[in-house]
């Protein structure tokens, strides 16, 4: 699945994605505080969410992630797991990529990379991650 956020725009998407997860809800000063942004940011990159149909508001003013919006943060996450996967393989599991890296690193990729990665990673193992595209 490819998707046309900006890099910025999918850290605030993966971090609705991990706060719905962890805590049900959503609210526009928990983004702020998880990126350490102000709120008129996070108003910017709310509007840019819902304008891609990623994210709506409910009536309480939480914001929900849209089947859109799970699936692209689903989609990112794996691509993050793909590359971290990758880079143990090859240190022989003696290195461990940063979330940070490999977040930005997974951003840059195209399509035709993480694939290529998916595929070198299958070569012994089975790699579960269909929904990296």
């Amino acid at each position: 699945m490819s998707c046309s956020l900006s890099y910025s725009n999918r850290s605030y998407l993966n971090l609705i994605y991990q706060l719905s997860k962890k805590q049900g809800y959503v609210r526009p000063i928990d983004i702020s505080n998880g990126l350490h942004v102000t709120k008129p940011s996070v108003t910017r990159a709310i509007k840019n969410l819902e304008a891609e149909e990623m994210i709506e508001k409910n009536n309480s003013g939480e914001i929900v992630l849209t089947s859109t919006g799970i699936a692209a943060a689903k989609s990112f996450k794996d691509r993050c797991e793909i590359l971290r996967k990758l880079f143990r393989r090859i240190a022989e599991d003696s290195y461990e990529l940063p979330e940070s890296e490999a977040s930005k690193m997974a951003y840059l990729c195209s399509e035709e990379t993480i694939l290529a990665m998916m595929e070198f990673i299958q070569e012994e193992e089975l790699c579960p991650f269909e929904s990296a595209l």
